[in-house]
């Protein structure tokens, strides 16, 4: 609850003892006479402003004192690798032309070594053919949030700002069509590790 007003010979300090007054800067002169009281204590910053037109009375700035919970939590950064049809065809290229022979061979009956060699070379040829991207994740977006999502939605800011209503309208339509697919892939997906986490 907020009660606000201009207080010029009165206060509600031992009247409703239960609220807290957050202005603490002058507001006429050298005198606080325009008070905002509440009933949630340091909820506000108040910081006084030139007073507006010909008023003798100061603005007053009240900025809210909470945090919201996303500026809480820190930005995270995760390594992605996006795959392709075309990438996959290029990955599959690469293992049918590789001589197999020459990264087996050397290491004779040691099996540690020969799957450190291969493990090494098929990461390798992963990274030629899809480099590992770090992509910084914010506490406030979805989990089913995409590249692709974020990508339409940047069609569809710049429709709008272009103001071109057919663009804007097909944008829209895009995005509610990825936005789909994409919640689709992440229950499927959530679905298939719980399955995976019970077997």
């Amino acid at each position: 609850m907020i009660i606000s007003g201009d207080f010029n010979h009165a206060t509600l300090d031992s009247t409703l003892a239960v609220f807290n007054q957050v202005v603490d800067c002058p507001t006429r002169n050298n005198r606080t006479i325009d008070l905002l009281y509440v009933n949630v204590r340091e909820a506000y910053r108040s910081t006084p402003l030139p007073p507006l037109g010909k008023s003798d009375h100061n603005l007053v700035h009240l900025q809210p004192l909470y945090t919201p919970l996303v500026q809480k939590q820190p930005v995270t950064t995760r390594s992605v690798r996006r795959w392709f049809p075309e990438k996959e065809s290029a990955l599959r290229d690469c293992f049918n032309t590789t001589v197999w022979d020459v990264l087996m061979n050397p290491h004779g009956e040691d099996i540690e070594g020969m799957t450190h060699c291969l493990t090494d070379y098929l990461n390798f040829c992963a990274d030629v053919v899809s480099p590992v991207k770090t992509v910084r994740c914010y506490p406030n977006n979805k989990p089913w949030v995409t590249w692709e999502v974020k990508t339409v939605l940047n069609k569809k800011k710049a429709a709008f700002r272009s103001r071109d209503r057919e663009a804007m309208k097909a944008a829209q339509q895009e995005v509610k069509h990825c936005v789909k697919e994409a919640k689709d892939s992440y229950r499927r997906k959530g679905g298939a590790e719980a399955e995976g986490t019970t077997t």
